[in-house]
């Protein structure tokens, strides 16, 4: 059961495990996408269909009991489906693979959260999964480092690299009930919520670091932004400035065509790439030549 690339990948690598045979996938319902409204596939949806599987998406998991009773899985493997499983569903014994090293960082943005937070390492949990949100038993886990550049894309695709790794050396154990899960120690619990359209918004009113953690926590989707004459810029590619400035914050600068920057109260931000609204996405370069006159020193978040 799973629904976005991270979970396809995790399907696409259980194919691959010559002792585990996949009897079923649980999406989520397609969904209408863009302005034009169409329908898009889940990229759990799409491996499914180009590998032949059962597929199922029912708008209500309880809805699918039967169908689960008829299959008779040894197990259900789950990760970031989307719907928070019964306990009619879970008695069948369900696996959770989760993006943090549990208990800290339950919820749906454990990765974003980790960026926003300035870790150094985070990690993949495999759990056994109970009615309440990711706080079963952790069977394994396997740590990730957290680089300065790291940005929400980046972290992603070292974590599914590490839920291979654990499925590979674990995933058997655990169907077959080899390992004995350990509880989470609920004094150390931290939670991750979901983001929000208004958590994408940002703030360069504080400190170097915790805007540039904000920004690359959100890259490449959704990307954070804020505002210029009124009009929303996002910020698709950024990096780390000079550590002090004495402009107010939220001023533009640009010196150099290949970058601008942007001030916080401490330091600079570069913009390397960003999306102007009603432009597609360009290289700073190209902001250059077309707003640099326009836009050097002007503030962000509506002031001209």
């Amino acid at each position: 059961m799973g629904t976005p690339f991270f979970a396809a990948q995790v399907l696409e690598h259980l194919l691959t495990l010559d002792e585990v045979e996949i009897i079923g996938v649980v999406c989520q319902p397609d969904r209408k996408m863009s302005r034009r409204k169409k329908f898009v596939y889940s990229e759990v949806k799409e491996v499914a269909l180009r590998k032949d599987l059962p597929l199922f998406q029912p708008e209500k998991i309880k809805d699918l009991l039967p169908t689960i009773q008829d299959l008779k899985p040894d197990k259900i493997i789950t990760c970031a489906y989307g719907q928070f499983l019964p306990q009619s569903i879970l008695d069948f014994g369900v696996i959770n693979i989760h993006a943090s090293l549990l208990p800290k960082y339950r919820g749906g943005a454990p990765m974003q959260h980790a960026i926003m937070n300035n870790e150094s390492k985070t990690g993949i949990s495999l759990m056994k999964s109970v009615l309440k949100m990711d706080a079963g038993p952790v069977y394994k886990s396997k740590e990730v480092d957290i680089e300065i550049n790291d940005t929400l894309t980046t972290l992603e695709l070292k974590l599914i690299q590490a839920s291979k790794q654990l499925l590979s050396q674990s995933i058997l154990d655990v169907i077959d009930d080899k390992i004995e899960p350990v509880k989470q120690d609920e004094s150390k619990v931290t939670f991750s919520l979901t983001i929000k359209r208004e958590d994408e918004f940002i703030d360069f009113n504080r400190d170097q670091l915790e805007v540039y953690n904000h920004l690359r926590a959100l890259i490449e989707e959704p990307c954070g932004y804020s505002f210029i004459n009124g009009k929303r810029i996002k910020f698709t590619k950024v990096s780390l400035g000079d550590k002090v400035t004495d402009l107010p914050h939220s001023t533009i600068r640009f010196e150099h065509p290949e970058y601008f920057e942007i001030s916080t109260n401490n330091g600079m931000i570069k913009v390397l790439e960003c999306q102007l609204e009603g432009k597609q996405r360009q290289k700073a370069s190209d902001i250059y030549n077309g707003y640099h006159q326009a836009f050097n020193l002007r503030r962000l978040n509506y002031e001209n």
